[in-house]
């Protein structure tokens, strides 16, 4: 082609190769940047080619042509992963032949010159010039070659060569070693060894690698061979040496990296054969070789040289400049190879490198075993023909170095073998031949019932082993290295008594101040000491030069006592302090068999006042009612209770007569005034219970605040048996019922003063009556704050401050330590077991009527479903990001969107009063409601948004549907109440704040709850309107909740709550975590 003879490119570039190239400058697929010398009809030259696949290359070609267009010489480089004489090297070659062929090399510009001076000629100025120069040129931009696409015949010929069919018989390859070696002696030693792929030569003798190269197994040129078996030899290859001639065998003395004998083991399982060049067999050894140096003696003295401990005598060659790995012929010719676990030691190979043994001289023995002996531990040595064998070393002995921090009471021991010149060896280590391993067995069957294994000690352990095993060690030989701090513990001296001493320093109304004293040797120990060694692991007493243990299980009970009377919170005090109410604390102290009680009445007094048995009491007569028997229960337990002048908490399940049970209480006690607060909407309900029950006693009711009522609260008090009011009037004239100084006070639906930090509660706290009921059937709504909140107020101290009932109960029991978990709350169970009575409807046995509770989901319509899940989206990207700046700020504005996502879940227009999209969950109620009024039902429906009731009553009217309604704004209460009770009409609308507790509306046998409330206890208690007391009928609960919103989360969280309150109610519950709605908690309502 244009000249050159293309088939004597064949002596320099595989043909295949030049016939692609032939294609690619057909194809005018090579330019040229720049050319550097011009020789003859040669160049050496530099530009760009594009491969038939797209990919642009860069190209250096320095090719010579002789006479008649031969190929004289051909060199190049190419960015190919051919890398060198490749297709586009030819192309580019072919380009410059043709388009720079005829210029005049002889002149300085040749033809070239001639071009510009018929330029100048013909243009008006340089700047035109210099215009038409660039645009013949390129100047200035860089050319690209108009590319044809390529028709499919040479698309085909490009990726289904020729020499593809033969692939497919599956040629077997192997990796082929070829070796470079001496003859010396009996023995072939390696000079080099070098790797390639290899196919079988045709007679079947030895393998063929001149075509399994590196460089044209990559470029596919080399013999066809399957695709895997390529693909493998050439990561084998690429790891093997050097990366600069591919075209040859990679020599293993440049070997860098040691994961090629994994390769090579990977190869072996894939069928692909190790061998050498004239076939035959190569050994890869499996597991790491040893490098050793090998030691003889014979008269001439010793001899040392670096070996391996696989290859024996055999001469090794060692495969990489970092000592990889190694490679020899063994005694029957076979090539072994194999790796080192990591690189071979530098003093081994520092020897590796000598060029002949080193001798040492007989009378230098000793000077080497003395001072180059020991430095072979490096490398490890051995006496291949056990000529040589070391003076055996002076015998050692067992040494232990103890240390101790003398005040954590921590220490350590460690035993080891120590010989004269200094070298200490670990116990249990294998002996060497510089260690006299006969002495040290001997030393060790010495000691063989003692313990000598290296260990940490702490406290007793560490105090018995240095006054008691230690010395017995060293009298048995071992050599004892002690520091100053175990020094100073060994001089410490055993206590020979340690008693406990309490006494009373004082008491007030709900507590008792007891001082606590440890008497070691008989004398006294400060409380602050006893604290910190009750709070160390040691658990060691230190006491002027004598210590003394406490961990024996009557300190065990004592650290706990102390713990669960929070002195340990303050270690600065003498005494601590301990209610009264703490009866079962009272109880384990005195089960103290070191106790030592100085006023040992005091105890006996606390003790016997918790546990004397009362005399046997009736139940009032002045009671005109008959108490059912979990009744009459209930009122001796109260009765009881205020008799000993404790206070407690009543949570009975809703419905089962809690306020006639006060009220037999108040009527036992014969002292008044009784102070009754309660929720404003039952208020009224306390004056018409006493009247029925206890007409005798004189009830005064306090509606207003001072400003709009006529009497003072005094005056109202000094007349009156009981004295009822609400939260809210107690909130606001708090200091007037502090100055009352009532004989108790009954808190109803105690459940309103579970927040500690509220006005309601100080409230409460500061009214100081001599005793206080709790009456709620939810002592737990969302958290165990609720109860330490109620039991502050009935039985203060009982669970110590708020803070230390958080660290004691709240946060284990809602961890996620399981045991822990369970743990606690079983002793807090049984800490409030005396103050706390709890009976549900199932326990009395009481003929109610079963109840059904029902959850009924409520599939969104389709265009409420879509307004829905919009909102959804807006809401869930502004909660999380309000959660992740700062949660307790933005409390209020997250609990903003999550309402208005629960009311549209109800209810479009709650949120879009326009929207047209209908209400699902009210469409859904509606024909539950017509099912139900059908039969002559009477229903209940509670909503906790009077927009929602609101929508309820609406489509009421429209239904014909006669109904009462109640809510927070409702003036005429009773006659709401009454329009209902007396059969006027069919249902009774009530929002859950509202009419939640304290109504009696047994004619109801159907409750809807149209909406899940967060607190599964206020639902409860709404529910227990219907099933109480008095009802004759089945009560059957349907709740509705909005399928896939919002509102299954808030159903799920119920549980949990539920859960909580099951487990530290009823003793068979187990305990689980607490449910507070944190960020978390939030979190997951949006998932």
């Amino acid at each position: 082609m244009c000249g050159v003879r293309t088939e004597t490119l064949n002596s320099f570039v595989d043909p295949r190769v030049v016939q692609r190239g032939v294609a690619l400058a057909t194809q005018d697929a090579a330019r040229i940047e720049s050319v550097e010398a011009a020789r003859g009809e040669g160049a050496k030259m530099s530009g760009y080619c594009t491969g038939s696949r797209g990919d642009e290359y860069f190209v250096t070609v320095d090719y010579t042509l002789g006479t008649d267009g031969v190929v004289a010489a051909f060199n190049s480089w190419c960015a190919c992963p051919y890398g060198e004489r490749c297709k586009h090297a030819v192309a580019l070659a072919l380009k410059h032949h043709r388009d720079y062929r005829g210029i005049d090399k002889r002149e300085p510009l040749g033809a070239f010159g001639a071009f510009v001076d018929h330029l100048v000629e013909h243009t008006d100025s340089f700047r035109e010039t210099r215009e038409v120069l660039s645009e013949v040129l390129g100047w200035g931009r860089r050319r690209r070659p108009v590319r044809r696409e390529p028709t499919w015949q040479e698309l085909l010929e490009e990726y289904l060569p020729v020499e593809s069919a033969e692939s497919s018989a599956a040629t077997p390859v192997a990796v082929v070693f070829e070796t470079d070696f001496d003859v010396v002696g009996d023995h072939a030693v390696l000079r080099n060894l070098s790797v390639t792929g290899g196919r079988p030569r045709k007679n079947g003798r030895g393998w063929v690698s001149s075509d399994m190269t590196l460089a044209k197994l990559e470029n596919g040129t080399g013999h066809p061979v399957a695709e895997r078996d390529r693909d493998r030899l050439i990561e084998i290859l690429s790891e093997a040496g050097s990366y600069d001639v591919h075209s040859q065998p990679q020599s293993l003395r440049s070997l860098r990296n040691p994961e090629f004998f994994a390769l090579l083991d990977e190869a072996q399982g894939h069928g692909i054969e190790l061998a050498t060049a004239d076939g035959g067999l190569v050994i890869l050894h499996e597991d790491p070789l040893t490098p050793t140096v090998h030691v003889t003696e014979n008269d001439e003295g010793l001899r040392m040289h670096a070996a391996i401990v696989e290859s024996g005598d055999h001469p090794p060659l060692i495969l990489g400049y970092e000592a990889r790995g190694a490679a020899w012929f063994d005694d029957d010719g076979y090539l072994n190879l194999g790796r080192f676990r990591h690189r071979a030691p530098v003093e081994w190979q520092r020897l590796r490198e000598a060029r002949r043994p080193i001798t040492v001289p007989p009378e230098g023995r000793a000077e080497f075993e003395e001072k180059f002996l020991p430095r072979l531990r490096a490398t490890g040595w051995s006496s291949p023909d056990e000529s040589f064998v070391p003076t055996p070393p002076a015998p050692p002995v067992v040494r232990a170095f103890v240390t101790a921090t003398a005040h954590l009471l921590r220490g350590a021991v460690e035993f080891c073998f120590a010989y004269s010149d200094g070298r200490t060896y670990a116990l249990g280590t294998d002996a060497d031949p510089t260690r006299n391993g006969e002495s040290e067995s001997e030393l060790l069957a010495g000691l063989e019932g003692f313990d000598l294994t290296d260990r940490e000690m702490i406290g007793a352990e560490l105090m018995e082993f240095l006054h008691e095993t230690l010395p017995q060690l060293e009298a048995a030989g071992v050599d004892a290295r002690l520091s100053p701090g175990a020094q100073e513990l060994l001089g410490l001296e055993a206590a020979e008594s340690i008693e406990l001493h309490a006494g009373l320093e004082g008491q007030d109304k709900d507590w008792l101040d007891l001082s606590m004293e440890v008497r070691v040797d008989g004398q006294g120990v400060p409380l602050a000491e006893v604290i910190r060694a009750l709070r160390s692991q040691a658990r060691i007493l230190i006491v002027n030069g004598h210590y003394a243990h406490l961990d024996s299980p009557q300190f065990d009970k004592f650290a706990q006592l102390l713990e669960e009377a929070q002195g340990l919170s303050d270690a600065r005090r003498s005494a601590v302090r301990v209610p009264k109410t703490r009866v079962d604390w009272w109880d384990q102290l005195g089960e103290l068999d070191a106790l030592q009680v100085d006023e040992r009445a005091w105890l006996d007094k606390v003790v016997a006042a918790a546990h004397t048995e009362l005399p046997s009491f009736d139940v009032p007569a002045a009671l005109d009612a008959t108490l059912r028997p979990y009744q009459e229960d209930g009122f001796r337990w109260l009765a009881s209770l205020r008799r000993r002048g404790f206070g407690g908490v009543l949570a009975d399940d809703m419905g089962l007569g809690k306020t006639i049970q006060i009220l037999s209480m108040i009527l036992d006690s014969g002292a008044g005034p009784w102070l009754v607060v309660a929720p404003t909407s039952v208020v009224s309900n306390w004056k018409a219970e006493a009247a029925k029950f206890a007409p005798s006693l004189r009830v005064a009711v306090v509606y207003a605040t001072s400003k709009r009522r006529q009497d003072s609260l005094e005056s109202l008090a000094e007349s009156a048996d009981v004295l009822v009011t609400s939260y809210t009037l107690l909130r606001l004239e708090a200091s007037e019922y502090q100055a009352l100084g009532v004989a108790g006070v009954v808190l109803d639906e105690a459940q309103n003063v579970k927040n500690p930090t509220s006005k309601i509660y100080a409230a409460v706290r500061d009214l100081q009556a001599p005793v206080l009921y709790a009456v709620t059937g939810t002592p737990i709504e969302n958290s165990l704050k609720d109860a330490w909140s109620q039991f502050s107020l009935a039985a203060p101290g009982l669970l110590g401050s708020f803070q230390q009932f958080r660290e004691r109960f709240e946060k284990p029991i809602a961890g996620n330590d399981t045991e822990l978990s369970k743990t606690r709350m079983a002793e807090l169970r049984r800490r409030v077991e005396p103050f706390l009575l709890r009976r549900r409807k199932a326990d009395v046995a009481l003929d109610l009527p079963p109840i059904q509770e029902q959850v009924v989901p409520v599939e969104l319509a389709p265009a409420h479903r879509k307004l829905y899940d919009v909102h959804l989206a807006r809401e869930r990207q502004r909660v999380l990001h309000l959660l992740t700046e700062d949660p307790e700020s933005n409390r209020v504005e997250v609990l903003a969107a999550l309402t208005r996502l629960r009311q549209l879940a109800i209810s479009p227009t709650l949120v879009e009063p326009e929207s047209a999209a209908p209400s699902s969950k009210l469409d859904a109620m509606t024909g539950l409601l017509r099912d139900i009024l059908a039969e002559d039902h009477r229903v209940l429906i509670f909503s906790q948004f009077t927009s929602y009731l609101a929508e309820i009553r609406t489509r009421l009217e429209a239904e014909g549907v006669s109904f009462s309604y109640l809510d927070g704004g409702t003036r005429d209460r009773d006659t709401a109440i009454r329009a209902f009770t007396e059969g006027n009409t069919q249902v009774f609308l009530i929002s859950l704040k509202a009419g939640g507790v304290g109504l009696n509306l047994t004619q109801a046998d159907y409750v809807i709850v149209a909406d899940p409330w967060w607190n599964p206890a206020a639902e409860a208690q709404a529910i227990d309107r219907a099933h109480r007391i008095g009802q004759t009928q089945p009560v059957t609960v349907y709740r509705l909740v909005s399928a896939n919103t919002i509102e299954d989360k808030v159903v799920a969280l119920q549980d949990t709550k539920r859960a909580l309150s099951s487990a530290f109610l009823e003793p068979t519950g187990s305990a689980t975590g607490g449910a507070a709605l944190d960020a978390a908690a939030i979190r997951n309502l949006l998932a």
